[in-house]
């Protein structure tokens, strides 16, 4: 029996987790490899899944908490894409308000007490270079809670290597000054450069995810009050909807519209976005894809869906620093703005909005 790797790849919200997984998987299967990933939320209905599903990979979910709490639904998921996939790689993305991976799920794994036995790759967390920039000013940075940002930093001093994500967007000293808060964070941590988009720095950087996880290396104390106290200061809402028309609409124009007002709408109230994505797929295999990290990012398109369509699925995550009941008003108030402005009818399928609630790992070492 193979002995499949498995790459957890850590990061905070909105760090471009999924499009540096999705780049990883794609340079693995290029190496003639077989890869799978397994994604983790909060909640149900994820862009991400929708996503990676579309560019061709196996997909396996963790979902209602992140993967120390539920690490036996992860032991599930990897044993069901062991036994339908049969994977050569495994990527898996934790939840991006996720910390403590080293005691709760890479010391489990490495000490033998999940129900699989998988090779274990250096823990890998990215950091968006321009959200650590943003705290430069002020210690508790974008978000203004000083348990959002010990969330943000816990992260990278659990870290095994820090992969600064999204370089291109950086000037040269931008970088140096990125590096330089990096190493007085985290001191003599390896740091890489990379940009998912451009490929800069990929392929080193999967050359060093061929090794093995440092279980020995000591855990960093955690306190859980303030890591909790963190996650719940973020509302989490994953919404889907069915979209239907009498006239054909654009798919790009509809998730412009939705989720460029709700931005906006989200900044003028003083909410600091973690996190904003959403698809929308449409019949024939058309798919549109929108996103924006905050921190006075421009919404992305990164998937378009060029063909006007009479009917399509939506899904929307957001993260955001705000109370989760504004969150809710707020993406209601657009879906109908945006419904209005193309003539579409929304159903929503499924909405659910709440605060994290207190981690309780299974494993702790």
């Amino acid at each position: 029996m193979k002995n499949t790797k498995l790459i957890f790849i850590g990061g905070f919200l909105g760090a471009g987790k999924t499009t540096a997984i999705a780049a990883l998987g794609d340079m693995f299967r290029r190496e003639g490899k077989t890869v799978a990933v397994i994604t983790n939320d909060q909640t149900e209905q994820l862009v991400d899944t929708a996503l990676l599903r579309k560019a061709g990979f196996p997909v396996g979910e963790v979902t209602s908490g992140c993967f120390c709490c539920h690490f036996h639904s992860l032991e599930d998921q990897l044993e069901a894409l062991l036994d339908t996939a049969r994977p050569d790689v495994i990527l898996a993305e934790p939840v991006g308000s996720c910390t403590d991976l080293l005691s709760t799920v890479i010391k489990p794994f490495s000490a033998g007490k999940a129900t699989v036995n998988l090779d274990v790759a250096p823990l890998s967390v990215l950091v968006d270079a321009r959200r650590l920039l943003s705290f430069r000013d002020s210690e508790t940075g974008p978000f203004q809670n000083p348990e959002v940002s010990y969330v943000f930093f816990k992260q990278l001093e659990e870290a095994e290597q820090i992969i600064l994500s999204k370089a291109d967007l950086l000037s040269p000293a931008e970088q140096e000054e990125a590096l330089a808060m990096i190493e007085e964070k985290a001191p003599g941590r390896p740091c890489l450069l990379v940009s998912a988009k451009e490929g800069e720095g990929m392929d080193r950087w999967r050359k060093t995810l061929l090794g093995t996880a440092d279980a020995a290396r000591p855990s960093p104390a955690v306190d859980y009050d303030i890591y909790a106290a963190g996650e719940a200061a973020l509302a989490w809402l994953n919404c889907a909807a069915e979209l239907t028309a009498a006239d054909p609409f654009s798919p790009d124009a509809f998730l412009t519209s939705l989720c460029g007002g709700l931005y906006d709408a989200l900044s003028d109230a003083g909410a600091e976005t973690a996190h904003l994505k959403a698809c929308l797929s449409a019949p024939g295999g058309a798919f549109a894809k929108v996103s924006c990290t905050g921190s006075g990012a421009p919404l992305r398109t990164d998937a378009a869906a060029p063909d006007p369509a009479r009917q399509g699925h939506l899904t929307l995550n957001l993260r955001v620093n705000c109370a989760p009941e504004t969150a809710k008003d707020l993406v209601l108030t657009h879906l109908e703005k945006a419904s209005r402005a193309l003539s579409v009818s929304v159903r929503t399928q499924a909405l659910d909005c709440f605060a994290p609630a207190y981690p309780n790992p299974v494993f702790r070492m």
